[in-house]
């Protein structure tokens, strides 16, 4: 602790992600030199951990946010080609119920999407 005279006791722990990743280091510094205790590591460690959690919580978060974004996009792309389509096309789900009709199957089938939405297609 010589080379920082304003330095009597220093404690570390690591800060690391989930994925390994290595962030950085949690310190506690006191100009007072003393003795730490286990108990005082412990509850460094478990701040540390408290950090790391937030960042991975806030990676997590953002790429989610990206993925969703992507989504968007793409189901804006897909709306645009499949309701520029001259034929009809609805889609439905699993269970047989309307989740999408483009314009010319409303035409075609002389009700709107709005009015379909959520109906069993197959009865």
């Amino acid at each position: 602790m010589a080379a920082f005279p304003n330095i009597g006791c220093y404690v570390g722990v690591p800060v690391v992600l989930l994925d390994g990743t290595f962030l950085g280091t949690l310190c506690a510094v006191d100009p007072e030199p003393q003795h730490i205790t286990q108990p005082q590591v412990d509850i460094l460690a478990v701040l540390s951990r408290i950090v790391a959690t937030s960042f991975d919580r806030d990676r997590e978060l953002r790429q989610r946010d990206r993925a969703e974004r992507q989504l968007r996009q793409q189901l804006q792309y897909t709306k645009a080609i499949t309701s520029s389509l001259r034929s009809g096309l609805y889609v439905v789900d699993r269970r047989g119920h309307l989740t999408y009709m483009n314009p010319a199957a409303e035409s075609a089938l002389g009700w709107s999407e709005a009015e379909l939405m959520g109906t069993d297609m197959h009865e």
